[in-house]
């Protein structure tokens, strides 16, 4: 899961690359942060099979 949260976090800045000089250490750590949290939510409602989960996260 960290492998996808670093991938999906690098792509960011492939895709725009005014994010490296817009965004502070502090602000990238954030967005980091973020990714993941996202990454794992949506993990767990697979792992589960949850809608609900998927619902609750969503809202």
């Amino acid at each position: 899961m960290i492998k996808l949260t670093q991938t999906t976090f690098d792509k960011q800045f492939i895709n725009d690359p005014n994010l490296v000089n817009d965004l502070d250490d502090r602000r990238k750590w954030l967005m980091l942060q973020d990714i993941y949290y996202n990454i794992d939510n949506l993990k767990a409602a697979i792992t589960h099979d949850s809608e609900q989960l998927i619902v609750e996260y969503i809202n």
